[in-house]
């Protein structure tokens, strides 16, 4: 399934961009690939999809936040902007739309951190203070998906390197050592 994300700022525009296939490749795999362990408590769609949701909440938390200042100074309206950006993404899992969900909150973030520029509430060299810790979230979301997706093919090929290494079923374990030493 395809979805268009319709993005305002440019900002998030190059986020998206720049993240977005590795992000998908990678929920995809802790989806379908590591999905056949979902019987484990500490899953990697379970966790990443917690970790998505605690970045959710704090955005929309900083999205109340301004929506409060704009609403104390009377700015009813955030800037338009001549050239919102379309793009098309692949959703091959519901990681995916929550990574989508993100980067649209941000995108609406920056555009009421526009709207306090263009009224004079803040400085344009404050944008970028209160936007890094937005950009280290994405950022330390898109490492711990991939983490999780090298850590678990590493385990899968010490496992099957293991299962190699293990006599077979009524095949003496002496003569299986001995097979590993030589070809070793």
């Amino acid at each position: 399934m395809r979805r268009k994300v319709v993005l305002k700022t440019d900002v998030a525009y190059r986020t998206i961009l720049t993240s977005k296939d590795v992000f998908c490749q990678c929920a995809y795999e802790i989806t379908y690939l590591l999905g056949k362990k979902s019987g484990k408590r500490n899953h990697p769609h379970g966790r990443v999809m917690n970790y998505m949701q605690r970045i959710i909440n704090k955005l929309m938390e900083n999205q109340t936040q301004m929506d409060q200042i704009l609403a104390e100074n009377a700015i009813d309206s955030l800037p338009e902007y001549t050239d919102p950006k379309e793009i098309e993404i692949s959703v091959t899992s519901p990681l995916v739309n929550s990574y989508i969900q993100i980067v649209q909150l941000i995108d609406g973030l920056v555009q009421r951190l526009d709207a306090m520029w263009l009224s004079n509430l803040i400085y344009r060299s404050e944008i970028s203070k209160i936007t890094e810790p937005w950009w280290n979230d994405i950022l330390r979301l898109k490492r711990f998906v991939v983490l999780i997706v090298r850590k678990s093919s590493q385990q899968k090929n010490t496992a099957e390197n293991l299962k190699d290494r293990l006599p077979a079923a009524g095949e003496p374990a002496e003569e299986r050592e001995d097979a590993a030493c030589a070809t070793a």
